[in-house]
């Protein structure tokens, strides 16, 4: 993932190939997810778009402007200049985003189903992830806060924060027993909490059966 205004992604398939794979996109690429429906990848820009390529060609397939902040007065000033889009996620026929305004859109492709979007972290959502059954969508955010989510009503179940830190990414372990978050502020160590994900429990030691 590039950092410059106009820039060349590179996608190596697995196995390695001899030449990787180039997507061309017109903003900064935040984020990039593959897709196993579609076999497709999708990208978080600055404009706040996600596009959707496909990477044996490196064609455009999509712009999708419904998954992102749309207005530059709904982020939050302090936090970014640009409109980004800073996670992707996809369970099925669904896909969700990490935004800087704080909010996180969930869209179901397939349809005609308006955009769903969960309000509730107070500054820039750093990431996304759906739970492996896809009943939950946990999201953590700039506010240090993971929130767990009814991936199908959309409401706000459960709020969990371990400390003060920046919470930057957020997922779930292999086997979905575990909700693992990343904390980091610049300048300090990154921290890794987790958490069983039925009781919520917050887990403070390694355990054997993490996964």
């Amino acid at each position: 993932v590039g950092s410059e205004m106009c820039i060349r992604d590179s996608v190596w398939p697995l196995p390695l190939a001899t030449e990787p794979w180039v997507l061309d996109a017109p903003f900064i690429i935040h984020c990039l997810a593959y897709d196993p429906l579609t076999k497709h990848i999708a990208v978080g820009c600055a404009d706040g778009l996600v596009r959707i390529f496909v990477p044996e060609t490196g064609e455009l397939r999509e712009a999708i402007a419904d998954l992102g902040p749309q207005r530059r007065s709904d982020v939050d000033r302090g936090a970014t200049g640009d409109l980004p889009i800073y996670h992707i996620a996809f369970h099925g026929d669904r896909i969700a985003t990490a935004c800087a305004d704080g909010r996180v859109r969930v869209r179901h492709r397939t349809t005609e189903q308006a955009t769903m979007v969960l309000r509730g972290h107070e500054i820039i959502a750093t990431g996304v992830t759906f739970s492996p059954d896809g009943s939950r969508i946990v999201t953590s955010g700039g506010d240090g806060y993971v929130r767990i989510w009814d991936a199908r009503s959309g409401r706000d179940l459960l709020s969990l924060r371990a400390q003060t830190k920046v919470a930057q990414e957020v997922c779930f372990s292999q086997h979905g027993h575990r909700i693992i978050t990343r904390y980091h502020t610049w300048g300090t160590p990154t921290v890794v909490h987790w958490w069983d994900a039925v009781s919520y429990t917050h887990l403070t030691l390694p355990t054997s059966d993490l996964v």
